[in-house]
């Protein structure tokens, strides 16, 4: 199926032009309508935070929105409508400033809060047939820590000066930072850096030897033409969390997954109902 606007222009003889505007890539066959989903849709289509809405999505939404109407689940609507309230008192805007946050993704302020209420459908719809069914066992979360540990990196704070010399002034240069590093603050002035903190993922190969540095140690770095001072101000070592840091989060990942697993249950057992038919 093709979309087609056709401009005519009269004069003396009647013409026409036809020029292509829109295709419709697939029609999402189901229960209560044939929706078509058209190739500015796919490509063109954002969310509210500006991102691009996968196909995917849609055609999940629109199945949802098609069952939410068949088994006539109460949708209070008025609700997305109040949270664009919520959103302009919360961050005091006007009606305009909303509309032009819309416009800046892409949309009419209609389109947005038609978007708004889709997604409430959506979200409504989901968790009226699954969140009753989802459950997370302390056992499940314990087995997945321990099955997917996860390291909190080592962090560095390192200050850093840079001496200058030349070949006539090395080797003498070189001995009053040693003895600086040794102790001797008035063997040399240096200027430090402003700290830097860095994690041990972070270090670059030729700078693997802070790892190894104790706190309040310097090290020195001959660069050809300058002498760099590295001073470790603080070191925080790897560690592994411990789960009590991990538990909310290994909760709602756990109840991520069984969601999405009844999700796909759910459109495996409506296969007779719903059709998605290709066009391109």
């Amino acid at each position: 199926m093709t979309l087609l606007l056709c401009l005519l222009f009269c004069s003396s003889v009647v013409s026409a032009k036809i020029m292509l505007v829109d295709k419709i890539d697939k029609i999402v066959c189901g229960p209560t309508a044939n929706t078509p989903i058209s190739h500015t849709d796919i490509d063109w289509k954002r969310s509210l935070t500006g991102e691009k809405v996968p196909v995917e999505k849609q055609i999940q939404m629109e199945i949802v929105r098609q069952q939410v109407e068949q088994e006539k689940i109460p949708i209070d609507e008025s609700t997305a409508v109040q949270y664009l309230e919520t959103i302009k008192s919360a961050n005091d805007l006007t009606q305009n400033q909303l509309v032009d946050l819309f416009g800046e993704v892409g949309l009419l302020y209609d389109e947005g809060k038609k978007q708004l209420v889709d997604q409430y459908t959506y979200d409504m719809f989901l968790h009226h047939k699954f969140r009753s069914q989802v459950l997370v066992t302390d056992d499940q979360v314990e087995e997945f820590h321990k099955d997917n540990p996860e390291i909190d990196p080592g962090l560095f704070e390192i200050k850093i000066a840079t001496v200058s010399y030349d070949e006539d002034t090395k080797k003498a240069v070189r001995r009053k930072i040693d003895a600086f590093t040794d102790g001797d603050t008035g063997a040399i002035t240096v200027e430090w850096g402003d700290a830097l903190k860095i994690e041990d993922t972070d270090l670059s190969r030729d700078k693997k030897f802070i790892a190894s540095m104790e706190k309040g140690e310097m090290s020195v770095v001959d660069n050809d033409v300058e002498f760099d001072i590295y001073y470790l101000v603080s070191k925080n070592d790897a560690r592994t969390k411990e789960l009590q840091e991990r538990r909310t989060a290994i909760i709602e990942q756990l109840s991520r997954d069984q969601f999405e697993d009844l999700l796909k249950t759910y459109n495996a057992g409506i296969e007779d109902k719903v059709r998605l038919i290709e066009l391109f």
